[in-house]
Parts: C-alpha cells; sequence; structure tokens
C-alpha cells in the first residue's frame, strides 16, 4: 500500500480526523498491522512519520482532503480531516483496516499516543529491561501503569509487542 493510500484509506474510513496527532497514530498503528515501513521515528506525541506529514500535506494542497482549522478553547488549532466528497476509489485491503481505523478513530487521543510509544519501544528494544528506562532515551514519560493499560490496548487492536 503506498503513503497516498494509506491516508486516503484512514479519512474514508474514520469519515474525519480530528488532528494531525490522531491521523499519525492511526497511519502508525495501521502500517504496524499490515508490515508497511514508512520511516516512523521517535517524536514528542510517540511515534512520527515525515512520509505521512508530507502526503497528507499534498492531499490537501490538491484537494483530495479538506482541512479544517478548529480554534481550541486552549488557543490551539485542531486539525480536523475530511475526503472531499467528489473523491472516490478503491481504498484497498478494506478488510484488514478498517475495523482498526474506525477503532483508533474514536479512542481517547492520549491512550493512543501512550500505545503508540509502549508498541514502538517493545519493538525497537526487544528484550529491555525497563520500558520506562527506554522511554526516557527519547524524551518520553512513561509509568507502570500506562505500559499496563497501553498493554491492555494494543492486545485489543490485535497488535502484538515483542
Amino acid at each position: 500500500m503506498e503513503p497516498i493510500d494509506l491516508i486516503l484509506s484512514i479519512v474514508y474510513y474514520a469519515g474525519e480526523v480530528d488532528g494531525r496527532t490522531r491521523l499519525q497514530k492511526i497511519a502508525y498503528f495501521v502500517c504496524e498491522k499490515l508490515g508497511l515501513n514508512l520511516g516512523f521515528m521517535p517524536h514528542y506525541y510517540g511515534p512520527y512519520s515525515s512520509v505521512v506529514a508530507k502526503t497528507l500535506d499534498d492531499l490537501v494542497a490538491t484537494d483530495f482532503i479538506e482541512e479544517d482549522a478548529i480554534p481550541t478553547s486552549s488557543g490551539r488549532i485542531l486539525f480536523v480531516y475530511k475526503l472531499k466528497s467528489d473523491v472516490k476509489g478503491d481504498f484497498g485491503r478494506k478488510g484488514e483496516i478498517k475495523n482498526l481505523i474506525e477503532k483508533l478513530a474514536k479512542e481517547d487521543l492520549s491512550r493512543l499516543i501512550a500505545a503508540s510509544k509502549v508498541h514502538y519501544l517493545f519493538n525497537k528494544y526487544k528484550g529491555i529491561g525497563s520500558l520506562p528506562d527506554a522511554a526516557r532515551k527519547h524524551g518520553w514519560v512513561i509509568g507502570d501503569n500506562t505500559v499496563k493499560e497501553s498493554l491492555v490496548l494494543l492486545n485489543e487492536l490485535g497488535l502484538k509487542v515483542e
């Protein structure tokens, strides 16, 4: 699956995606499920892919995806993404990712962020003694309770940690 197909599929199956961070987390988990490598690297809110970010920007610029900027009460801007109504297509591998995307789109964002960090660390540092110590290497703070809660969510999503 190409990055453009991935982003279009995410926005299509989610209906709309609230925020760039949520889109990155959904993309991360879908890529993990399908075995796709889009170069996710540690970032403040967990794994981040510049390929996903650029592809999203390109799809907005070429009018495939609509981006609405909504001011929040904290003075920030929340970007909401929707597929343009005239965009049609076969979004591929429907059975494999449709349910996952729908669940991720509704999941609490802080749980997604924590679970993406835990998943990334478990897969990057196989056999680590202390996940919280490994997290600090990336500037992340992850407590033991967060690890346990994240493992429950990852299990619900059918995503393995090795």
